[in-house]
């Protein structure tokens, strides 16, 4: 504060609230309270910095510094798994990507915060984010990482079965498509196969019986494919 930067104060005084909880035991008293009043230095310390870091470089228009501090504590509270406080610097640090015009970036951020959504159970906003950084990727002439890829699936295929348990199975169809065509993007074949698996399922559900078969034919053929006698 006495070196004139406000934000990063009133950012810290808030954040420090998250370090205060209760005890976990496992030791006596006041070894507990000399490790808890070690970490609360050290985080203190850190969050400092990074906050401290981020409003100078900011005035100084360094968008790459402001980006990559903002990152760093959004990984530390990840660590943490206080995924709450992860996503807001994470939404700070895809700002000043699109401010600063850096696509990279901006996926970078995007992909964070899908992975972030996940773990709160925020399947639709992960898809949003996950899809968000697959088209800034092809704008970059970037192809998607396998991970990636995966976690885009795996999203697909949460929202699909969500969907298929409230009864909206056209819905859920329709996302499973989704898991599909992305498997195949990824050339994913036991990814295909099983697509084509839940898909079969879900037709059955909609007793449309011949979609359904054509989908279990083609989940049967990948298996023959790739000699996966187990399904």
């Amino acid at each position: 504060l006495v070196e004139g930067n406000v934000q990063s104060f009133v950012d810290l005084f808030y954040l420090t609230h998250a370090l205060e909880g209760p005890s976990q035991g496992g030791g006596t008293q006041d070894e507990e309270e000399n490790q808890a009043g070690l970490a609360s230095y050290e985080t203190l310390q850190f969050l400092k910095a990074r906050l401290t870091e981020a409003e100078v470089a900011n005035r100084h228009a360094q968008h790459d510094s402001v980006f990559t501090s903002y990152m760093e504590i959004a990984k530390h509270y990840q660590g943490q798994q206080d995924y709450k406080t992860a996503i807001y610097f994470l939404t700070k640090a895809l700002d000043v990507a699109r401010l600063a015009g850096d696509v990279v970036r901006e996926a970078e951020a995007n992909q964070s915060l899908g992975l972030a959504q996940e773990k709160l159970g925020n399947i639709r906003s992960a898809i949003e984010y996950h899809e968000t950084h697959r088209d800034l990727l092809m704008q970059t002439g970037t192809e998607l990482p396998p991970d990636s890829g995966r976690h885009l699936i795996g999203a697909y295929k949460a929202m699909a079965e969500e969907l298929q348990r409230q009864g909206d199975y056209a819905a859920a169809i329709a996302y499973y498509e989704k898991s599909l065509q992305a498997a195949a993007s990824l050339h994913d074949s036991a990814g295909e196969g099983l697509a084509y698996q839940q898909l079969g399922n879900a037709y059955q559900l909609q007793e449309n019986y011949t979609k359904a078969a054509e989908c279990f034919h083609k989940f049967l053929s990948i298996c023959q494919e790739t000699d996966d006698k187990i399904a």
